[in-house]
C-alpha cells in the first residue's frame, strides 16, 4: 500500500502533494520503484493508493486522452467527470473480461445468464463482479479550477466521488488513519502558511511510515498559483531538503513523553479513588 497525501494551504493559493514511492507486490518490495505522483494537466496531478498498482496506468492514460488540452484552463466539473468516467470504463472492461469467454455482454447476462449457466454458477458470476475492485485502487486528485481555485477528491471504482475541499486535505493509502490524524490534531487548514503546511504534511507522511507498506522515500511537491490564476509554480522539494525536516522533526517536533509527566502520573495514581463497579 501507500500513504499519499493532498493539503491546500494559503487561502486556497498552494497544493501540497506527498506520496511515499514504495511499491509491494507479493514478495516484492521496493522503496523507490514508482512515481505516484503523475499530471493529467498542467494544473491537475493524480495521485494513487492500491494493492496492485497494474491498474493506475490505464487509468491516468484514459483520463489524459479525455484532456484534450492540457494547457487551457479545467473545470472542476469536467475533471471529475473525466476521472470518474475513466475509472467506471476500466471497471466494465474488466467486469466484460469475466463473461468474455462465454461472449456475453452484462446485458445478456443479467436477461439470460440465470438459465444459461443455472442458479448456483450464476450467482457465483455475479459474485465475482460484485468483487472487482481494480486491486483496491484508490485515487487523489488535486488542482486549480478556471478560477484558481483549489481542489481535493478522491475516486474508488466503479467511479464514486469524494470531495475533500471544505476540509482542505485528506491521505489515501495504508497510511491515511496516520496522516489524517495527525494534520487533525494539528488542525490544518487552508490558511496555514506555506512553510507551516509543508512541515505539518511532511510530518503527517513522517507519522504514517509504520503503517504497512509505507516507505520512507518520498515525493513532495508545492504547486503554487499566480496571483491571476492563469499559471502554476510546481516545485519538488529535494530529498536531501526533506531529510533535514526528518531531523528536525526526531529532534524536537516528534511525539515522545514529557520527562516529567512520570512524577505527575505517580502522584495522580497515589490520589486517585477508589471505585467499586457493580
Amino acid at each position: 500500500m501507500t500513504t499519499c497525501i493532498g493539503a491546500i494551504c494559503e487561502c486556497g493559493r498552494t497544493l501540497i502533494l506527498c506520496s511515499d514511492q514504495k511499491v509491494s507486490y507479493n514478495d516484492f518490495a521496493s522503496d523507490e520503484a514508482l512515481l505516484k505522483i503523475r499530471s493529467i494537466h498542467k494544473h491537475w496531478a493524480i495521485m494513487c493508493s492500491a494493492e496492485d498498482f497494474t491498474y493506475f496506468k490505464p487509468i491516468l492514460l484514459r483520463v489524459r486522452e479525455k484532456i484534450t488540452d492540457r494547457e487551457a484552463p479545467l473545470a472542476f466539473s469536467n475533471v471529475q467527470d473525466f476521472v470518474s468516467q475513466s475509472i467506471y470504463e476500466e471497471f466494465c472492461k474488466e467486469r466484460d473480461g469475466l463473461l468474455g469467454l462465454y461472449d456475453m455482454t452484462i446485458a445478456e447476462f443479467k436477461k439470460e445468464g440465470r438459465n444459461i449457466f443455472g442458479e448456483s454458477i450464476f450467482a457465483q458470476k455475479c459474485e465475482e463482479i460484485e468483487r472487482i475492485s481494480l486491486g483496491g485502487c484508490e485515487l487523489l486528485v488535486a488542482g486549480f479550477d478556471e478560477n484558481g481555485g483549489g481542489h481535493i477528491f478522491t475516486a474508488q471504482s466503479p467511479g464514486k466521488l469524494k470531495i475533500h475541499d471544505d476540509l482542505g486535505y485528506w491521505a489515501i493509502g495504508s497510511g491515511q488513519t496516520r496522516a489524517l490524524s495527525t494534520l487533525a490534531f494539528h488542525r490544518f487548514n487552508i490558511w496555514k502558511s506555506l512553510e507551516e503546511g509543508l512541515y505539518h504534511v511532511c510530518e503527517a507522511k513522517f507519522m504514517s511510515e509504520d503503517a504497512e507498506g509505507v516507505g520512507e522515500k518520498t515525493s513532495f511537491l508545492s504547486c503554487r498559483r499566480s496571483a491571476d490564476g492563469r499559471t502554476v509554480d510546481v516545485n519538488e522539494i529535494q530529498k536531501e531538503d526533506i531529510e533535514k525536516i526528518r531531523g528536525q522533526w526526531n529532534g524536537s517536533g516528534k511525539p515522545r513523553v514529557p520527562t516529567k509527566v512520570k512524577v505527575v502520573i505517580q502522584s495522580a495514581l497515589k490520589s486517585a479513588k477508589r471505585m467499586i463497579f457493580g
